[in-house]
């Protein structure tokens, strides 16, 4: 063989080294790239981060319904309003019942009258 020849299969041995290692280093840094994605993929801030979306979608279904509470709330107030208003007659009305028994009391049964005004 001559040495050109020689020379121009070392080279041509070379280029396939140098593509060969080149791949082998890629390879490498992918599968290391793949397992860094992996691990990452399983980090707690990342889960959470994908879990946010689900609580943000429940946050704007309460953000909707304090919404329509707000709305609401002049309706809700009158309610209570009335709601005191009929529990004043309410009472007023079990004030009343009260006395007039106390009186019915002491007109029937005056033997008692005694013993009733313990119990006022």
């Amino acid at each position: 063989m001559s040495p050109y020849a020689i020379a121009g299969l070392v080279m041509i041995a070379r280029a396939i080294l140098i593509v060969l290692v080149t791949g082998l280093i890629a390879a490498v840094r992918t599968l290391r790239l793949m397992r860094r994605a992996q691990a990452l993929a399983k980090h707690p801030t990342l889960v959470a981060a994908q879990g946010f979306s689900a609580v943000q979608a429940r946050l704007e279904v309460v953000r909707s319904k304090a919404e329509a509470i707000k709305a609401r709330r002049a309706t809700i107030a009158a309610d209570i309003a009335e709601l005191m208003e009929s529990s004043a007659a309410l009472r007023l009305q079990v004030d009343r019942v009260g006395f007039a028994t106390v009186l019915l009391l002491q007109t029937f049964v005056p033997t008692l009258r005694g013993s009733m005004s313990d119990f006022s």
